[in-house]
């Protein structure tokens, strides 16, 4: 037995040597029991920031225990314990090549967030949160629907900060648009809760729940109601997050981070697109710039082309807003066949396709209720023929779109309907097309299937496509109103 003990014992330290942190990712290893490696922490941290060491089970007043890291009249404390250095620990060493890259990708954008969120009279500091919600990827996307930098709700984003979240647009991508969103949601929850800590809290969790737990408990600290678990797992840890991405962050060399600082964006003027429905190609084309270039200064326009049902606003250069200026009179010139193209097609090849074999099509604008099928139906031509000749991958069609059809279609299909318009004609001759049967041809012309079968001679309901049917009109019965 003894000699059990001492092989389970003698396994137990191999095994925490093997967990232990390396010291090879980072200038320090981090321990969340000893003593020393904390007191090395913070005397190190100490050079850059004033950092209050706070176990975790202790209650403190936020307003007192407050760091050197102040913007304006607002603080926030910079506190260092146990669960503050858990997260140190996991992104310095853990995660250090996962962490690396978002302080990577965010550099391009620290000098824009900081200076909106400083604007709005809140700590630039707040910029690390972006970074654990997202890791500054634009199109960042929870499993529930939040999307972009600061992962706002679609409904939020609508209802609250009036951004626009349709099929065409999404502002949540928008690296400026949201941002002041998210500056005025933390300064309202700041308001709220007149403390840091839990308005970061209510960011993650929601403002009823951090209230809720506040007037249940009695009490307004949040480390006190984070050692009582009295907040869900992921608010628990949400503020530690932030507190250690913002230590790690204010001093990345000391941590073992070698980042090099991207170039920010240009600076960048809101331009109001004068049309509806314009390609992207055509405004960079009118801007001057490349259109990768249009798209890098607005993630947020989510196709090819602008709405078809609003007039855009797009970010430009200064340089690119001047041209844009001079220019966007010709993108009035840009018809609604450029614009399917421009979605359709993926290369010049079959954009020159489609405008070499134009006389051989007319075109049909997209109504509301409308379907490609009832469409296919309306022309007299197949779905599938109808998707390959205006390159659709599937099957969904959008109000305003236009489609090529082929042109002897388009003239029978005009045809029939004059046929039908005419009051002096008796007999309809008609084309049976992919889908038709004798029952939808019946109902479509006012008659019934035993008088077709009886008109053209049919011994089954058996038809064929192609097949010319003899159709008697019967006239309209029309009823006086008194």
């Amino acid at each position: 037995m003894r000699l059990f003990i001492i092989f389970v014992g003698c396994l137990w330290v191999l095994l925490l040597s093997c967990v232990s942190p390396s010291r090879s990712n980072s200038p320090y290893t981090f321990l969340n029991g000893p003593e020393d490696n904390l007191n090395k922490l913070i005397e190190d941290v100490n050079e850059d920031l004033t950092v209050k060491k706070t176990p975790a089970s202790s209650v403190s007043n936020e307003e007192e225990e407050v760091s050197d890291v102040v913007i304006h009249s607002k603080k926030i404390p910079i506190e260092l314990n146990e669960r503050v250095q858990y997260w140190i620990n996991y992104f310095a060493v853990k995660n250090h090549k996962s962490f690396a890259r978002y302080l990577q990708r965010g550099s391009k954008y620290q000098d824009l967030i900081v200076s909106i969120l400083e604007e709005h009279s809140i700590p630039g500091e707040l910029y690390y949160l972006a970074m654990i919600e997202s890791g500054f990827v634009i199109s960042a996307k929870s499993s529930v629907g939040a999307t972009g930098f600061w992962q706002f709700m679609p409904a939020t984003a609508r209802g609250r900060y009036k951004m626009i979240v349709d099929e065409y647009t999404d502002e949540r991508r928008d690296p400026i648009q949201s941002t002041k969103a998210a500056a005025q949601y933390l300064s309202g929850l700041y308001n709220v809760f007149n403390s840091w800590y839990l308005a970061l809290a209510a960011y993650n969790g929601g403002e009823s729940r951090i209230m809720n737990a506040i007037l249940k408990y009695k009490t307004r600290n949040y480390w006190e109601l984070a050692e009582k678990n009295l907040l869900p797992k992921e608010t628990l840890n949400y503020v530690p997050k932030f507190l250690a991405a913002a230590i790690i962050g204010h001093n990345p060399e000391k941590f073992g981070f070698h980042i090099t600082k991207t170039p920010p964006p240009a600076h960048l003027y809101k331009v109001k697109v004068p049309f509806k429905g314009v390609s992207l190609s055509s405004i960079s084309k009118a801007s001057g710039i490349s259109l990768k270039e249009l798209k890098d200064y607005n993630p947020s326009l989510l196709k090819n082309f602008t709405s078809p049902h609003r007039y855009e606003y797009i970010w430009l250069p200064q340089s690119a807003q001047k041209t844009f200026a001079k220019n966007h009179d010709q993108l009035e010139k840009v018809s609604k066949l450029q614009l399917a193209q421009s979605r359709r097609s993926s290369s010049k090849a079959s954009s020159s396709r489609a405008v070499s074999g134009s006389k051989k099509y007319s075109f049909h604008t997209v109504k509301k209720g409308e379907t490609l099928s009832s469409i296919s139906s309306k022309y007299n031509v197949r779905m599938n023929y109808l998707k390959q000749i205006n390159n659709m991958k599937n099957s969904k069609v959008v109000v305003g779109e236009i489609l090529k059809v082929p042109s002897y279609t388009s003239k029978l299909a005009m045809k029939q309907k004059m046929l039908t318009a005419r009051g002096n004609s008796s007999v309809i001759k008609y084309k049976v097309q992919a889908k038709d049967n004798l029952q939808s041809i019946a109902k479509r012309y006012n008659t019934t299937v035993a008088e077709l079968k009886k008109n053209n001679k049919l011994n089954s309901s058996n038809i064929r496509v192609g097949q010319i049917l003899s159709i008697s009109k019967k006239p309209s019965s029309k009823r006086g109103t008194n």
